[in-house]
């Protein structure tokens, strides 16, 4: 495997704030900036449960998708839509 398959240093915070962005409508830094917090700080204090949920479920799938679909915007519609579903699918669980 060549050296270029590996992921980025950067390429970590670029998907946290993806997959931030996918589920708050905002990165992390913007989350701080509104709470008033000092770079570096966790922002799962501030998030929802079910925030916390969606994030966790839509890491755990970016894991081996950064493998499989190199490509960042096509990874990002992919963990979009993942999520419609996720929030589908759970909508449709609290209704019954």
């Amino acid at each position: 495997v060549s050296q270029s398959r590996y992921p980025k240093s950067y390429h970590y915070s670029n998907e946290v704030d993806m997959i931030n962005k996918i589920v708050t409508g905002k990165t992390a830094k913007q989350i701080r900036e509104e709470q008033g917090l000092e770079k570096g700080t966790s922002i799962r204090p501030y998030l929802s449960s079910e925030e916390i949920y969606y994030i966790e479920k839509l890491q755990h799938t970016d894991v081996g998708m950064v493998i499989a679909i190199p490509d960042y915007y096509e990874r990002q519609k992919s963990l979009k839509k993942y999520y419609g579903m996720l929030k589908k699918q759970n909508t449709k669980q609290l209704a019954e």
